[in-house]
């Protein structure tokens, strides 16, 4: 895991191997072991090793990580059959229904993702995660008040769940009435990273905006827009590189 945490898998998948060939019988290796080819995008040789994960261990975890595979390899109807028998099925984990609603949703099964997302939160309900994913469904299925208050959920449990407050300043049209300004204000002045300061400033120029104060909107969206650029990693060197690489 520390190599996966570490950005080497090279590393982990040699140490994998290794390990597969100490405990052929090892579940959790061959597991391992297909999550790393799956990261390097070698999907047959992630499969067969998930494959024999399952034999030794059919859990669920197994059965999704195998769901994820034929997503990413692009088996979109055996993902969808594989995602669909796991969909009937009650996990432990609150995370998994997570990671399944989220599969469901790549998918375009919406509806199942939701009820996944769902079944994240009665399991666990103090997920941010979880709720800023059941809102951001809400929300592609046209339900703005239920994305509205799923976002203002997640944002109760995770104040730092940045995304979130530009998730709900775009679910409908902010009124004099009804707006987040003076709380988005609060946050931009405690917040230090760039990422968040990034949402939370784009998120007051739309809020702004709906108001009809144009140029305190522009202000907010220049500073939002320049906050990015000063810490955007963008080498135009490297597209170079991909393309060479493309062409070769």
């Amino acid at each position: 895991m520390r190599c996966i945490d570490g950005g080497d898998p090279a590393h982990g998948l040699a140490l994998c191997r290794d390990l597969n060939t100490r405990h052929p019988d090892y579940a959790y290796g061959w597991y391992l072991a297909s999550f790393l080819m799956k990261k390097a995008r070698h999907y047959a040789d992630a499969l067969k090793a998930i494959d024999r994960a399952l034999e030794l261990s059919p859990s669920d975890r197994y059965r999704l990580h195998r769901a994820k595979c034929l997503f990413e390899m692009g088996d979109i109807a055996e993902a969808r059959a594989a995602s669909a028998g796991l969909g009937r099925r009650d996990f432990e984990e609150a995370v998994l229904h997570g990671e399944l609603g989220t599969l469901l949703h790549q998918l375009g099964e919406h509806t199942s993702a939701l009820d996944q997302y769902d079944r994240a939160i009665r399991r666990d309900p103090a997920q941010s995660g979880s709720h800023f994913n059941r809102a951001a469904v809400l929300r592609y299925l046209g339900d703005s008040a239920g994305a509205e208050a799923a976002f203002d959920a997640a944002i109760a449990l995770n104040p730092d769940e940045f995304e979130a407050y530009n998730g709900r300043a775009h679910v409908r049209t902010q009124t004099r009435e009804r707006n987040h300004i003076d709380e988005l204000r609060r946050v931009i002045a405690r917040t230090r990273a760039a990422p968040g300061l990034v949402q939370l400033q784009f998120a007051l120029a739309k809020e702004l905006e709906d108001l009809g104060d144009y140029d305190a909107s522009f202000a907010s969206l220049q500073q939002g827009g320049a906050t990015k650029r000063r810490h955007m990693q963008y080498r135009i060197e490297t597209d170079l590189e991909i393309i060479a690489k493309i062409r070769d």
